[in-house]
């Protein structure tokens, strides 16, 4: 979600986040015999579709168990980005990852 210039930088950030263009290079791989079923724009709605089925059927993702909360924790701004979209009511979202 773009959330615009006027917000804090690290609200949204995650260990994973890069920034735009994100390259990967294939080359190898189309070398091996690889062939992609598709780009981003025709692969991604199907993946999300499938992300949110799981969710529906198995509830909010939760962290597995074998993950630390000390560790984990603080490297994901829930408290920040809930704020956020308290304070802007008009945003549709899907709730937070649950925490235990």
């Amino acid at each position: 979600m773009a959330l615009g210039d006027d917000v804090d930088p690290a609200l949204g950030w995650h260990p994973w986040d890069r920034r735009y263009p994100v390259v990967l290079d294939t080359t190898a791989a189309v070398q091996l015999g690889y062939q992609p079923v598709g780009n981003y724009q025709t692969t991604v709605g199907s993946a999300i579709d499938w992300l949110v089925r799981v969710t529906e059927q198995n509830g909010p993702a939760r962290l597995p168990e074998r993950y630390d909360e000390g560790y984990v924790a603080h490297r994901f701004e829930y408290d920040a980005e809930d704020r956020y979209l308290r304070d802007h009511p008009g945003i549709d979202h899907a709730p937070s990852v649950q925490r235990r």
